[in-house]
């Protein structure tokens, strides 16, 4: 079964969170340090980025021969109560300032290179400064619907998070978590 993304036409106008049952538009945040430029550049991908979203759905919930599959028979998440309606809840845009690899090395620790528009963190960072680079970071969230009992609800949230370093780049992409919505 292929996944269907419903699309919520009530405006959020309050950007609050969204959920099945409010049915309205993405809540979309640009944090500090876009240009104007750089936010339009960044909205001209969402298609893009709706399509990645649909293709890791498909790939780890919906298809029943993928390797990749978060999905067991009986246990959550159950494919069985899934329709294969999802929509975009939040996206998020930022910035991050990390290595190539995303982390560095202390005393045999691996830590993570974090930067938010609120300023840069770079905890016990000793490396060489100068490798680390700016990736453009977006943050999805995407709920999953289940049916059960004839009525549709929110199921399964997924938390998306996508990066590239230009703003053509092709998007690098991860699931980070799942939760029950």
């Amino acid at each position: 079964m292929e996944p269907v993304l419903l699309q919520f036409d009530k405006e959020n106008v309050n950007n609050e969170y969204v959920n099945f049952r409010k049915k309205l538009k993405p809540q979309i945040t640009f944090y500090d340090g876009f240009t104007k430029i750089e936010q339009e550049k960044l909205l001209e991908r969402r298609n893009e980025i709706d399509i990645l979203i649909k293709n890791a759905i498909y790939e780890h919930f919906m298809n029943e021969n993928s390797e990749n599959s978060f999905c067991v028979d009986r246990q959550f998440p159950d494919r069985a109560v899934l329709p294969g309606n999802y929509y975009i809840a939040s996206i998020s845009y930022d910035k991050a300032i990390r290595d190539e690899d995303c982390y560095y090395e202390k005393k045999g620790e691996r830590y993570q290179a974090l930067s938010s528009s609120d300023g840069i963190n770079y905890p016990f960072f000793e490396g060489d400064i100068s490798a680390l680079k700016c990736y453009y970071r977006i943050m999805v969230g995407a709920n999953l619907t289940s049916r059960e009992d004839g009525v549709e609800k929110d199921y399964l949230g997924i938390d998306f998070r996508l990066e590239f370093e230009n703003i053509d780049d092709k998007i690098e992409w991860q699931i980070l978590s799942t939760d029950v919505v």
